[in-house]
């Protein structure tokens, strides 16, 4: 993981990265040592097959609240995040009560179904790093694109 988060960070001098946390905090820390980097960690996808494992106990919580425990608990940088899709405002609404200091990631808006105005109700906290909205292909593949961005980011604002 190390050889990945150098690739990422230091080779391709990327911003930020999502990863899993299937491997354990011990797959986490070699990018979060990257501190001036932002780490997500994939927590609840916005996809149907989600249920398959996020859903699943893990002793009196779900798989996704564990995913999320692992990440706050790896966050010794103040760098990580988790990724919560936007398809599923109450598990994020859930996981905002449990972590209100986790950054969000919201992919899932556009073409996936995601509320827009459901998923920000449930993550934002007033504080701009708290939710990052990602809305891709309903922009990147609209007739207007800046148009569409624009319009998706006035419903975030009013959200």
């Amino acid at each position: 993981m190390s050889a990945y988060a150098s690739a990422v960070f230091d080779a391709m001098e990327f911003d930020a990265a999502t990863v899993h946390a299937y491997h354990g905090a011990d797959s986490l820390s070699p990018f979060a040592a990257h501190s001036a980097r932002g780490v997500y960690v994939v927590c609840h996808t916005s996809n149907p097959g989600r249920a398959d494992l996020q859903h699943l106990r893990c002793g009196e919580e779900p798989f996704f609240m564990a995913v999320a425990r692992l990440a706050a608990r790896s966050d010794k940088h103040a760098n990580i995040g988790v990724v919560m899709g936007a398809t599923a405002p109450d598990e994020a609404a859930a996981v905002r009560a449990a972590f209100p200091k986790l950054p969000f990631l919201l992919p899932g808006i556009g073409r996936q179904g995601g509320d827009v105005e459901a998923a920000v109700r449930a993550s934002f906290t007033g504080d701009p790093a708290s939710c990052l909205v990602a809305v891709v292909a309903a922009i990147m593949y609209a007739d207007d694109p800046r148009g569409t961005a624009i319009a998706w980011r006035d419903r975030m604002r009013r959200a």
